[in-house]
C-alpha cells in the first residue's frame, strides 16, 4: 500500500506513542490505493479538433452546478520554474504535527504572481461564478502556499479553509473579499513524478473518489465548502504545487461564514491523536 508509508513515518516520528485509528480512518486509507471511480486528464480537456479548451468543468454539486474546473496552460514552463526556484529559496518546511507530509512555504508572500495569475484567469470563469451567485472573481490572494512532494509524500482527505481580507474604499468604509474557492497549479513536468493526482470524494465518503491530472502550468479551482479531497502519493519523483485563494466581493447584507480547515471523517481523530503522540514525544525529551 503506497499510503501506508504515511503511518511508517508517522510510527517513525512518534514510536510507541502513535497508535493507529479507527475505522472511517481505515477506510480511508483503503480507498488510496484503490482505482478512482474517474479520472479526468489531458485527453478529457481537448475539443473535437483536439486543442485544449480554456476552461473545462471536472465536478458538479448535487444540483448540477460546476465545483471544479481545469484551466488550461495558465502558466508558461518558465513561470513554472520560477515559482518554483523562489519558493526553494524562501524555504521549504515540513511540519511533524500534520498528517500532511509535503515540504511547503510559510508566511510566502507574492503579490505580483497573484496579480499575473488572475490576469490569466479566462472570462469562461468568471461567467461561470456569475452564473451561480452573481459574483465574479476580484483577485488573488496574495498569500501562496507552494508545495514539493518527494517520493511517498501525500496529503490525506481534508476541506480546506476559508480566508477573507478586508480592502479600504476611498469614502472610508472597508469591503470584504473572501475566499470562496481554490486555485492548485501544478509546476511540474509530466516525467518529473509519477502519482499525486488531485483526488476528490464528492459525496463525502471514501467510497466514490474522482481524480483530476493536471499537465504542467494548468490550474484546477474548486469550491472550497463541503468538498472533501487529497492530495494522492507520489509513487516516484518529486511533484510541486502552487496554492491560493480565489478572492471575491462579499455581497452586501450576506453574512461570511468562512469553512473550516479540517481533516476528512475518522482522519482529524487521527490527526489530533497525532498531535498528542508529538506532545508526549517532545515531552519526554
Amino acid at each position: 500500500s503506497s499510503f501506508t508509508r504515511l503511518r511508517v513515518v508517522l510510527v517513525k516520528m512518534c514510536g510507541s506513542a502513535f497508535k493507529s485509528s479507527n475505522a472511517l480512518a481505515d477506510e480511508y486509507f483503503a480507498s488510496v490505493d484503490r482505482l478512482p471511480d474517474e479520472t479526468f486528464a489531458e485527453s478529457r480537456y481537448l475539443n473535437g479538433e483536439g486543442k485544449a479548451r480554456r476552461l473545462t468543468e471536472v465536478l458538479w454539486d448535487e444540483a448540477g452546478n460546476p465545483s471544479a474546473w481545469v484551466i488550461s496552460k495558465l502558466l508558461s514552463d518558465a513561470e513554472c520554474d520560477d515559482c518554483i526556484s523562489s519558493a526553494e529559496e524562501s524555504g521549504l518546511q515540513t511540519s511533524a504535527k500534520s498528517l500532511c507530509t509535503a515540504k511547503s512555504t510559510h508566511d510566502y508572500i507574492n503579490e505580483e504572481l497573484a496579480a499575473r495569475v488572475a490576469g490569466y484567469l479566462p472570462r469562461a470563469l468568471q461567467d461561470e461564478f456569475r452564473a451561480q451567485d452573481g459574483v465574479g472573481v476580484a483577485g488573488i490572494r496574495s498569500s501562496w502556499r507552494i508545495e514539493r512532494y518527494d517520493e511517498g509524500d501525500a496529503c490525506p482527505a481534508h476541506w480546506d479553509q476559508g480566508d477573507s481580507i478586508q480592502v479600504l474604499k476611498s469614502n472610508g468604509t472597508k469591503d470584504l473579499l473572501w475566499c470562496s474557492h481554490t486555485l492548485l497549479i501544478n509546476l511540474s513536468a509530466p516525467e518529473a513524478s509519477v502519482g499525486s493526482a488531485t483526488r476528490f470524494y464528492p459525496r463525502g465518503t471514501y467510497d466514490h473518489a474522482v481524480d483530476v491530472v493536471l499537465p504542467r502550468g494548468w490550474g484546477l479551482v474548486f469550491r472550497q465548502r463541503n468538498l472533501l479531497h487529497a492530495r494522492q502519493p507520489v509513487k516516484r519523483g518529486m511533484q510541486y504545487i502552487a496554492q491560493a485563494g480565489l478572492l471575491r466581493f462579499l455581497p452586501p447584507g450576506k453574512r461570511f461564514n468562512p469553512p473550516i480547515f479540517a481533516f476528512g471523517p475518522g482522519l482529524q481523530e487521527e490527526q489530533e491523536e497525532l498531535s498528542r503522540a508529538d506532545a508526549t514525544v517532545r515531552s519526554s525529551v
